[in-house]
């Protein structure tokens, strides 16, 4: 490991948890049979709600879940909000508005209110289907520059080009930078340029949004690993990133010099259907990730160490897991499984 440590100081905006802790949980809710949610996102809204937001495998459709009343929220459904399985569903927070992005397998892009539930905009034909035995895999993120509005979208299973979308469907830019992308996202840099971050085959590429050219890179050399997914975070004014993988991997990257400052051994890949395995950070200086084993693993980031599995009765690999500190109930955590059954579990120190 590189001699830049993570140090639990650098932690400070999160609860500290002891790694004697039990970390112990109970399933305060589990959703399964008609519910059979996909891609999920977690956030308090402008109306200091505590709400899980996910699409329904089922029927395609949004729902919008209030965490702490543990029910649908009133008006808690977008109905036919899709017309086949809702790949991407993301939060973003604007003003006074709480935007919702969803793309889906129908190919399209479409941009909510949450607020009022409306559709704001839909970008049809956003990628087209190229392997036959294959769905779309359409993912995106939305940009917000000089009070305007932009979409970004990659598809893994279809056109390998990154594009970006005006607000009025236009397509403006349009290139290739990493193989087999699953995961987009965005964050503006300390020079206030707008970064691209995409994970792909070739590990975590970032653009500059400007230009739309390559500005920086974090790979191993001899990695080809495919179905990765990367998150940025900062602390101290440094920045670092997590990326995971599914070979059974966990990396962190120094931002600033793209050294890679730790690797983790998860699960290793076990055979199978390979999953995009998601992780997130959780309490003061640890990381939990999902994995082969059907539970959720934590690792403690000053050294690499597994503390504890936390086992949430999962039926497959756990593939996306998020985490939030929850007003009167405390720390949450959000993890998805390859049967798309999702458990709400909050986690006691």
């Amino acid at each position: 490991m590189n001699e830049e440590n993570i140090s639990p100081s650098n932690f400070t905006f999160y609860t500290k948890i002891s790694d004697k802790c039990s970390w112990s949980h109970n399933t305060i809710a589990k959703f399964e049979g008609n519910k059979m949610p996909g891609s999920i996102t977690c956030f308090k809204s402008i109306q200091n709600n505590y709400v899980l937001v996910y699409g329904n495998m089922k029927n395609y459709q949004i729902e919008i879940y209030d965490i702490k009343k543990n029910r649908l929220e009133d008006n808690g459904i977008i109905e036919k909000a899709h017309s086949s399985y809702i790949n991407n569903i993301k939060h973003y927070k604007k003003g006074i508005i709480d935007f919702l992005l969803s793309s889906s397998q129908d190919n399209s892009i479409k941009l909510w209110n949450y607020n009022n539930r409306l559709n704001l905009k839909t970008i049809k034909n956003a990628s087209h289907n190229y392997w036959i035995f294959w769905p779309s895999c359409l993912t995106t993120c939305l940009l917000f520059k000089d009070e305007k509005k932009y979409f970004i979208s990659c598809d893994a299973y279809g056109d390998p080009n990154l594009k970006c979308w005006d607000y009025q469907g236009k397509q403006i830019k349009d290139g290739k930078f990493n193989d087999f992308v699953m995961f987009i996202d965005n964050y503006i840099d300390q020079h206030n340029n707008n970064i691209i971050i995409t994970c792909g085959t070739e590990g975590i590429i970032l653009i500059n949004f400007n230009d739309f050219k390559k500005y920086r890179q974090y790979h191993e050399d001899n990695d080809k690993t495919d179905h990765r997914w990367a998150q940025i975070f900062e602390f101290n004014e440094k920045k670092k990133l997590i990326e995971t993988d599914a070979s059974g991997f966990v990396r962190i990257w120094n931002y600033d010099n793209e050294n890679l400052l730790m690797k983790i051994t998860n699960n290793p890949y076990d055979g199978g259907n390979k999953c995009l395995f998601g992780a997130c950070l959780f309490g003061e200086y640890y990381l939990i990730s999902g994995g082969q084993n059907q539970k959720l693993n934590a690792f403690n980031l000053l050294n690499g160490t597994k503390v504890a599995e936390i086992d949430g009765k999962f039926n497959d690999k756990v593939i996306t897991v998020l985490s939030m500190n929850v007003e009167s109930l405390g720390w949450c955590l959000f993890a998805n499984d390859g049967n798309y059954h999702l458990n709400m579990l909050n986690i006691k120190k």
